[in-house]
């Protein structure tokens, strides 16, 4: 997929990136980033749970290992819930970014450094609604 994309779009500043989940074995997950890597990948999203985890920590030592293993950014997902969670896989994992879902459905502003969201941005929200 990577490979056609990169075929049909041959502009090298055109960013293609892929999300990823975790597998049971780990290897199996860095042999696929590396795969990723060499086909053209301009960045990975690893989420660190398998597709069976649902309720259980993402696994950020899964993701140092798949960070160590490429030379192309890596971007962490899961458990990403307050800006602390932030700074903490970035130090723990060395990841290039993170993204995240429920830590923004809760506080839209996290990325601003915000615990709570501010009552302005709901209320610039709300005018725009």
């Amino acid at each position: 997929m990577i490979v056609q994309l990169r075929n049909r779009i041959p502009d090298e500043t055109f960013t293609k990136s892929i999300k990823i989940r975790i597998d049971p074995d780990i290897r199996k997950s860095v042999d696929l980033c590396q795969q990723l890597e060499a086909a053209g990948v301009s960045f990975i999203t690893v989420h660190g749970r398998t597709l069976k985890q649902k309720n259980e920590p993402a696994d950020w030592d899964a993701i140092k290992v798949i960070k160590d293993s490429v030379r192309i950014p890596v971007f962490a997902n899961g458990d990403i819930k307050t800006s602390e969670d932030i700074v903490k896989v970035v130090a723990d994992t060395g990841v290039d970014g993170v993204m995240s879902a429920n830590g923004l459905l809760a506080n839209p502003a996290m990325f601003s450094g915000h615990d709570v969201t501010p009552m302005e941005c709901v209320q610039d929200w709300v005018s725009v609604v």
